[in-house]
């Protein structure tokens, strides 16, 4: 939630230390809770924020009980911190394989964007625990890089099924820990997913990425295999199996059709002498979530400029306002600024906020899709303070057409109540634009002369035709909806090109072409049938 409290005041305590929500639901996965019961030590009610906002604390310490003191008065004190929640991936811990005692070994972590902006977190430190989470009295590195990797020394402890890793900031709050993992000299492998959960809206196959980890000699083949997908789609792991450290993608295919919900993908790896098993989940979305805000003020935004979008002077005609007509072309890799006016209806705070959904799963709450056009105050129709915000698309964007919501909200002083992309009522406005990614281009796109492809749509093979004047090759590359390539090929130049294209058994559906001769270059849609 955007607003209101997460976290109870909980009993006074001599110790120093307070993590929140409490440590053992923190071990046991639980970091969000929905409706729980009451608890008598108020360690219930507690979740971590999902979304970006400001999170306000109080610490009182007092030196005695404030009744029946004997001698000296009580005395308390208190002091006050805000947290500032950003919306980035997730800092994560990476659960190790069988580690054994007295080896060298690597503790992996996700590093996300910690070390950026606001967050500045450059050393972490990594603790061990012997004992399921009761104590961590073990340090394995201090103050060390905060670079997602760091070799240690397995500490020389008896067997253990309980051991955990925490990497905790060195110069903040933040920290993560790891799964239960195995401290033994028996062979084993692990396998850890390190892109996530994913969303899937509109598009017919999603992936995820996975590291491989073997320990102690261990050398078996390891298959790996998947349940509870849609019904109706289908699972391709590359490679299928493993039998040394490395990586593989799970592929979820023919999605276009399937229930929405959300589905817990079991994915397992089976060797001769174990099998292991790495939940991942597979959410189906049906279309963008409604946002539309109220009409009672001027609150609002005026115009938008992104690349060549230029809407300008639009008032506020309603809560939401639909520009999805309006479309423009980006090139992944590429930098684009992107400008918004705003009315603040008076001698007011605004926050503005721009969402693209680069994965295009009909969702704006993942990583790096969200972007702060500043607080401003008492503006009528003016950029706001963040403008121009140069906006880089992401090289992992999915190609095609896909939505970008800007949304201008009032915060009251101090409040930071800020937008969020799926909210209703609010005094405020929300539009929403297209944008259309393409493949990135090392030239600037021109289009040849003459340039044709045909048939369009066809059955996998057509022709090219354009007049060239360079003198270097002929360069074909055609990318799938999801931007992997599906054919390359270079060709001799003449003026007149004319090229038959055949992409073999290539599946049905969207795909761009891009052609280039070292001078120019153009990117076109082909429909295969």
């Amino acid at each position: 939630k955007t607003t209101g409290a997460t976290w109870r005041s909980r009993p006074p305590s001599n110790s120093p230390n307070r993590y929140m929500p409490i440590l053992s639901r923190v071990i046991a996965g639980q970091l969000t809770e929905t409706n729980p019961l009451e608890s008598v030590d108020n360690s219930t009610w507690e979740t971590v924020s999902t979304v970006a906002r400001s999170l306000n604390f109080a610490l009182t310490v007092r030196d005695r009980s404030e009744t029946n003191g004997v001698g000296q008065m009580p005395q308390s004190s208190f002091d006050t911190m805000i947290v500032t929640v950003e919306d980035v991936t997730p800092f994560t811990v990476f659960t190790p394989p069988t580690w054994g005692q007295g080896s060298t070994q690597t503790v992996s972590w996700v590093v996300g964007q910690t070390t950026n902006g606001t967050i500045n977190c450059q050393n972490v430190n990594i603790l061990f625990s012997s004992d399921g989470g009761a104590n961590f009295s073990t340090t394995l590195a201090s103050n060390t890089p905060n670079d997602g990797s760091q070799q240690i020394t397995v500490p020389t402890i008896p067997d253990t099924n309980n051991a955990l890793i925490l990497v905790e900031a060195a110069d903040n709050i933040f920290y993560a820990l790891s799964d239960s993992f195995t401290v033994s000299n028996t062979p084993d492998f692990s396998f850890n997913n390190t892109n996530g959960d994913q969303s899937a809206c509109n598009i017919d196959a999603v992936s995820y990425n996975f590291d491989y980890l073997t320990s102690n000699g261990f050398s078996e083949t390891t298959t790996f295999s998947a349940a509870g997908n849609p019904t109706g789609s289908s699972v391709v792991f590359t490679p299928a199996n493993l039998s040394s450290d490395g990586s593989f993608t799970m592929d979820v295919n023919g999605l276009t059709g399937a229930a929405v919900g959300d589905y817990t993908i079991t994915v397992t790896g089976t060797s001769t002498s174990i099998t292991k098993n790495v939940d991942v989940v597979l959410s189906i979305n049906n279309g963008l979530c409604s946002s539309v805000a109220n009409t009672t003020f001027q609150t609002s935004t005026t115009g938008v400029i992104f690349n060549t979008i230029s809407n300008l002077n639009t008032g506020k005609p309603s809560g939401y306002s639909d520009y999805t007509a309006m479309s423009t072309d980006i090139n992944r890799e590429s930098s684009y600024d992107l400008t918004v006016y705003a009315n603040s209806d008076g001698n007011f705070q605004i926050i503005t906020y721009v969402w693209i959904d680069w994965n295009q799963n009909c969702s704006f709450d993942d990583a790096g899709e969200q972007y702060d056009l500043g607080t401003s105050a008492n503006i009528v129709n003016n950029p706001t303070v963040n403008s121009p915000l140069s906006i880089t698309v992401p090289s992992e964007a999915l190609l095609g057409n896909t939505t970008m919501r800007v949304t201008t909200k009032y915060t009251a002083p101090g409040a930071n109540q800020f937008p969020t992309s799926c909210e209703n009522g609010a005094d405020a406005e929300v539009e929403d634009y297209t944008v259309n990614v393409v493949a990135s281009l090392s030239v600037g796109e021109n289009v040849f002369e003459n340039f044709n492809i045909w048939p369009n749509p066809n059955n996998g093979e057509f022709t090219v035709k354009l007049n060239s004047n360079s003198s270097d090759t002929i360069k074909i590359n055609i990318y799938d909806i999801r931007g992997r390539q599906v054919f390359n090929n270079s060709y001799n130049n003449t003026s007149n090109f004319n090229e038959v294209i055949n992409l073999g058994n290539v599946q049905s559906g969207i795909y761009l072409l891009n052609v280039s001769d070292g001078f120019r270059s153009t990117t076109k849609k082909i429909v295969v049938d």
